[in-house]
């Protein structure tokens, strides 16, 4: 299936990634907090919506971390890890002075291709993604997003000369957080990049992935879970679609083990390569954090 034909559902989706739940406590759009317990392997991110953000760890699981094998020729193994850090906690003295300070953190997230097959199995590309943002997590009623971060990216592989690659954005990153009578967490989000600061190596990156990442999260803390994240440009696109499934009881929060199965389809899986069409791509492995 072209990916033209997944244009359609971009403004049902109109939305950006997150994950889902992590504790205790489950709640739906405009109605009280349910205060019943839930198991701890969640699947929202970056904090249920019925806890107060003053009680989010100050060090939390941010984007999926897995390991995933498959893909074709030089791109068979993919590597991620993530994590973001609440930099200033309620009592501190730059919160006492100004309050907003709060909700600020810090997050950092890597994506490595890994070429299994070569002589001395190396890294293809490596994606290095630090950001700074003001983040408020909130259940609203109505249409207003139940989930806010404004901040700040920069993207880039770490290379030199012709196959560097870089770019920095502001972006604002909104989601809506439902849930079915079945009890399966629904996600809908959307991440507006606004770019002003692009290498001359990919000038034309936002051809190929756009200014928007569309993104579609269902499932359940306690059983399977799929994503899928659209980009399109005006001379291409891509898909990424993922389903897991937990294989262990939690370690603690939403860290613990799931099946992670990942296919990805289209422009731009690595830095390196933005503006060459990989194909489909199916990958298989582990997820430490979903």
């Amino acid at each position: 299936m072209k990916l033209r034909t997944l244009l359609p559902l971009c403004p049902a989706l109109a939305f950006s990634v997150l994950a889902w739940g992590d504790a205790a406590g489950e709640a739906k759009i405009g109605e009280e907090i349910v205060e019943e317990p839930a198991p701890e392997s969640g699947f929202r991110l970056p904090l249920r919506i019925d806890q107060d953000p003053t009680e989010e760890l100050a060090l939390t699981s941010n984007e999926p971390t897995y390991l995933v094998i498959g893909g074709k020729g030089d791109s068979t193994g993919k590597l991620q890890f993530s994590f973001q850090y609440r930099m200033f906690d309620e009592d501190s003295d730059p919160v006492e002075a100004w309050p907003w300070l709060e909700k600020m953190h810090f997050a950092y997230t890597q994506t490595s291709v890994w070429d299994l097959l070569g002589s001395s199995n190396p890294f293809k590309d490596i994606t290095y993604r630090p950001s700074l943002y003001w983040q408020q997590v909130e259940a609203q009623e109505g249409r207003s997003p139940d989930f806010w971060r404004i901040g700040y990216e920069h993207e880039s592989n770490g290379k030199a000369e012709d196959e560097s690659r870089s770019l920095d954005s502001f972006f604002i990153h909104s989601g809506w957080f439902f849930q079915t009578e079945s009890e399966h967490n629904l996600i809908l989000a959307s991440k507006i990049y606004l770019p002003f600061n692009t290498s001359a190596n990919n000038e034309d990156i936002h051809d190929y992935r756009g200014y928007v990442d569309f993104n579609i999260l269902y499932g359940r803390p306690d059983s399977w879970g799929a994503t899928a994240t659209l980009r399109q440009g005006s001379k291409g696109g891509s898909a990424e679609i993922a389903l897991s499934l937990p294989l262990r009881e939690p370690v603690f929060a939403r860290t613990g083990g799931y099946l992670y199965m990942q296919v990805f389809h289209g422009y731009g899986e690595t830095l390196l390569e933005y503006n060459e069409n990989v194909g489909t791509l199916f990958r298989v492995g582990l997820a430490i954090v979903r």
